[in-house]
């Protein structure tokens, strides 16, 4: 509980969806450690498949976790794609709404 604490007021958390998705994100990358450990340490070799699977699951799930927390931080952010036409004499391009006749 510590560590989580600890990693809570290291970040800059904005709101409290932001504390629950890094708490969630950190107790499945700790469990999913866990159980990769006690997979290798199975005596038995169905045993170890089990752990792995259960693992590998945490594990996805956290990554997803750290992508939902990613598309919150970015909520409302705009991204803007700039390209670079070329438009030869006689040729016309789309620009916006516009039809423009290139050439000089």
């Amino acid at each position: 509980m510590n560590a989580v604490m600890k990693m809570l007021l290291e970040e800059q958390l904005k709101d409290q969806i932001e504390a629950r998705l890094l708490t969630q994100a950190y107790a499945l990358y700790t469990q999913g450690m866990k159980n990769l450990a006690r997979a290798e340490e199975a005596e038995y070799p169905y045993i170890a498949e089990l752990r792995m699977k259960l693992a590998l699951k945490l594990l996805r799930t956290h990554n997803e976790t750290l992508e939902a927390l990613r598309k919150h931080r970015q909520q409302g952010e705009q991204r803007v794609v700039v390209q670079h036409v070329q438009v030869n004499d006689g040729g016309k391009a789309i620009v916006g709404n516009q039809i423009v006749a290139g050439g000089g």
